[in-house]
């Protein structure tokens, strides 16, 4: 493949966030422009649009306001600039909650400075006092003003009656996740928002086209203060794709750049020689696509494919520039984060239409901020629009689980330091790849490496336990989760959908206490290797039985290191059978119960796991293949004495 000169690419536009910044540049821009056609000349006039922070909301408004002010010049080679659209100007009052300070103490004093900064690029001198007042002001003189003289148009017909006013409102939610934790800033924040609101609520009749963005929808705002005829396009089919790429978007517009990233990964041995750019695009897909808002549309994260196509290495782009801070101090509040990015339904009005404090709610905090998102199409039924979400692809995947989901383990003590997390990450990551390999004895040496790190402060003695300390671990593998994932019968543990192989393992975790010994002592002995004189230990994991150890012990006046070696064996023994025991129940559970079956029968490849847990760290793992025998033979089996297991 020739490798096409890095100077020779067009400009990405990395850091472009005003539309008229492609057109000076020469910048590559994918084309929304039908998409806001639509919208501009559509029946409806007021619309809110809410995606997580940088997906391209503000290069949106940015290229809305130009449309609305007749700048046909910069539109040449876009689609509006040959559908025949009226360029009908407008006078545009755009306000960007983000850009200026939002401290509640000063917020009226700064968006009433904004509004009389936009009034004075027009002439117009305002008199009113506050923000809402002052903004209805501005609106009512620039409507008379624009019909009592109207604006040059080229090649268009005039149309005196339209409103020349339009609004357009970039991150309205900003303020209030500024003052999200102080109870009082944002209690007056609101007050004042709601206001501000209510007023623009009279001059609405004025208005050609309002427009707000914002990461989520606070209900109780819009409605209280009169803007309950908004039309939430969130979920609407028809502008799926209005921010982000889709992958013909990428093609189309970024080849070359696509050519350049497949040469260079060849040349640094990520892809094999020969590979091409559909090789890359699978890479690609995995890392940086899933993202959806009508459960069908798929869309790639626009800063995230930006920055890949600049630096030609995968990252965490959209984590590292768009995560929101709020998010992490709501995970030390909410403990059920590992369910809640997991869980397969959600009802929309848990996800989208809310108050303020309902953002505490762990679903809408993800789905809102980017975590997650619709895997599917919503289901419509008498109890009303659901959803069922995931988390999109590796990046946010990687980024949810470590720098959320590990650190919430460890939340409440502070004995492991955030240089430990690293080594930590690292076991979850060497699990997951041991995991997807079927190396079961790897994983569950990693597993108990996992588990021996955990500090005995916050130890627990429970199932739950163990499991949400393994959850972070299937983060690692590409696919899909779903913990308590609900079938005919019961729940099962935790069900992961790898998402190329389309293999499902149906996991289940048993967990045992050991009550032989004390278990630091047991732990100890396990450890110590058995290398008497006259014995054979090599194989003592294999040959572990009731009388070999009745014998040892029968030495014992006899010889001390004998004794003790026979109280490891039997330790031993009562751990290897209770390992057998946890792992005969999940199987057991997951067959009778029939996880398996609703897999089965959509045509995947399903692995039963068994993961058996006793005291502090002795792990089983064990995968059997399930074929079409919904009850296999191997259920009621005896021990295996060459069954592999490891415990420490």
């Amino acid at each position: 493949m020739e490798e096409q000169p890095h100077s020779q690419l067009l400009d990405l536009g990395l850091d472009i966030v005003e539309f008229v910044g492609f057109k000076e540049r020469e910048a590559v821009y994918v084309d929304k422009t039908h998409l806001i056609q639509e919208l501009i000349t559509g029946k409806r006039n007021q619309f809110l649009l809410t995606r997580p922070r940088r997906f391209g909301k503000t290069v949106l408004v940015s290229t809305m306001e130009d449309i609305l002010l007749g700048r046909r010049e910069l539109f040449e080679n876009t689609s509006i600039s040959t559908s025949g659209y009226k360029w009908e100007r407008s006078h545009v009052i755009r306000l960007d909650m983000a850009s200026f300070d939002v401290d509640a103490d000063i917020f009226e004093h700064n968006l009433s400075e904004k509004i009389r900064g936009i009034a004075s690029r027009f002439a117009i001198n305002l008199n009113n006092k506050g923000a809402g007042p002052l903004l209805v002001e501005l609106i009512e003189q620039l409507y008379d003003f624009s019909n009592k003289i109207p604006l040059p148009l080229k090649d268009t017909e005039i149309f005196p009656t339209i409103p020349k006013v339009a609004v357009l409102i970039d991150e309205y939610d900003f303020p209030f996740f500024e003052n999200f934790y102080d109870s009082i800033k944002l209690g007056t924040i609101r007050r004042r928002i709601r206001a501000f609101y209510s007023a623009l609520k009279t001059s609405l009749g004025k208005v050609r086209f309002l427009f707000l963005t914002g990461v989520t929808r606070f209900l109780s705002l819009t409605s209280s203060s009169g803007l309950n005829n908004l039309q939430d396009l969130t979920f609407a089919k028809q502008y799926a794709s209005i921010c982000g790429f889709t992958e013909k978007e990428i093609r189309d517009n970024y080849n070359d750049y696509l050519v350049s990233a497949c040469d260079e990964l060849i040349g640094e041995g990520i892809l094999k020689q020969g590979s091409s750019v559909d090789k890359l695009f699978d890479m690609i897909r995995d890392w940086y696509d899933g993202y959806s808002w009508d459960g069908e549309t798929k869309i790639f994260n626009p800063i995230s494919i930006l920055n890949f196509l600049q630096n030609n290495e995968f990252g965490r782009y959209w984590y590292d520039t768009g995560a929101p801070e709020f998010l992490e101090q709501l995970q030390l509040k909410n403990v059920d984060y590992f369910k809640a990015a997991t869980k397969n339904i959600v009802y929309s009005g848990k996800i989208s239409a809310y108050n303020i404090r309902r953002l505490l709610y762990p679903q809408a905090a993800l789905f809102q901020t980017g975590y997650l998102t619709v895997k599917s199409k919503p289901i419509i039924d008498q109890k009303g629009k659901s959803f069922t979400l995931c988390i999109p692809n590796g990046e946010v995947r990687l980024s949810f689980a470590e720098d959320c989901l590990i650190p919430n383990l460890y939340k409440d003590i502070n004995r492991v330091s955030a240089t430990d997390y690293p080594d930590i990450i690292a076991l979850y990551q060497d699990f997951a790849n041991a995991f997807v390999s079927f190396d079961a004895v790897r994983a569950a040496e990693i597993l108990q490496t996992v588990f021996a790190k955990i500090p005995h402060q916050i130890h627990e003695q429970t199932e739950s336990f163990y499991k949400s300390h393994m959850l972070p671990a299937f983060f690692f593998i590409d696919g899909f989760l779903s913990i308590e994932d609900s079938s005919g019968a019961g729940d099962s543990d935790l069900v992961l959908q790898t998402r190329n192989d389309d293999v499902v393992f149906i996991i289940e975790v048993k967990y045992s206490k050991y009550s032989g010994s004390s278990e630091d002592e047991s732990l100890r002995q396990a450890s110590e290797p058995l290398d008497s004189p006259g014995l054979d230990v090599s194989n003592m994991e294999l040959s572990l039985d009731p009388v070999r150890t009745d014998a040892l012990e029968a030495c014992a006046d006899e010889n001390s290191e004998l004794y003790a070696q026979a109280q490891n064996h039997k330790i031993n023994w009562e751990i290897m059978k209770l390992l057998e025991q946890g792992e005969r129940k999940a199987f057991s559970q997951i067959f009778k119960k029939g996880y398996h079956i609703k897999h089965l029968n959509l045509g995947r490849k399903v692995v039963a796991v068994s993961v058996s847990v006793v005291g502090r760290i002795h792990v089983k793992i064990k995968f059997e293949i399930i074929q079409d025998n919904p009850v296999p033979a191997w259920l009621n089996f005896a021990a295996d004495p060459k069954c592999i297991y490891a415990f420490l």
